[in-house]
């Protein structure tokens, strides 16, 4: 299907010789070159390298993290940047749909990937918006080594959400169907805008193309 307002990152899957090739992607654009005028659904982010993804191995459980976690929302959350404190780099973003003033970012300290939710604030003399982090969630721990993120493009009970994203397990048997579902969601949420927050959810009725989907296994 092709009714997905959204891409951010184009994957091209191929089955048969045993290993994932990312498709060429677009260059996305750092977040303070962003002008107020621009309506890009991809947003921030410095150029993205298409490298070579290693085959599909079998899944294994990493130890959990709680307590980064936990420290790692404390210490970004009401954040205001550009400028990314020393240690983040960013590596996707995109403004949610429906929205004028919200987005996600998909960011890493070195250790852990962390998905921001944040909100337009102002914009600077040069029209680049200041952006405000709402809200962290750890998508590093999610005991899969084959780890995917999907941060939209989400249908819900046969209705696209755009508000919905996903961390999911990538297997021989997703790729084929090109949709991440059912038992391969691992965690959802609601990037609830009117409050500011990721709400968890129940992944009954979700299914995301993997169309936009991001490696979350380095």
């Amino acid at each position: 299907m092709n009714k997905y307002p959204l891409l951010v990152v184009a994957f091209a899957f191929v089955l048969s010789c045993g290993q994932i090739k990312e498709a060429d992607t677009p260059q996305i654009l750092p977040a303070e070159t962003i002008q107020s005028s621009d309506n890009p659904h991809i947003l921030p982010a410095g150029t993205i390298q298409p490298t070579d993804i290693p085959p599909l191995t079998p899944s294994v459980i990493v130890p959990s993290a709680t307590t980064a976690s936990q420290d790692n929302r404390s210490k970004y959350l009401g954040l205001t940047y550009p400028p990314y404190p020393e240690e983040i780099s960013e590596l996707l973003g995109l403004l949610i749909s429906g929205t004028d003033d919200y987005g996600l970012f998909l960011v890493t300290n070195g250790v852990q990937k962390m998905l921001w939710l944040s909100q337009i604030t102002g914009y600077k003399a040069d029209g680049s918006p200041s952006w405000n982090v709402k809200d962290v969630v750890n998508v590093s721990d999610t005991g899969s080594s084959n780890a995917i993120l999907v941060p939209n493009d989400c249908w819900l009970n046969g209705q696209m959400d755009p508000a919905i994203v996903v961390t999911g397990s990538l297997d021989e048997e997703t790729l084929a169907a090109g949709t991440l579902t059912g038992g391969k969601i691992l965690m959802a949420w609601r990037a609830n805008t009117a409050s500011g927050l990721f709400e968890p959810m129940d992944t009954a009725g979700i299914e995301c193309p993997l169309e936009s989907a991001v490696r979350l296994n380095d």
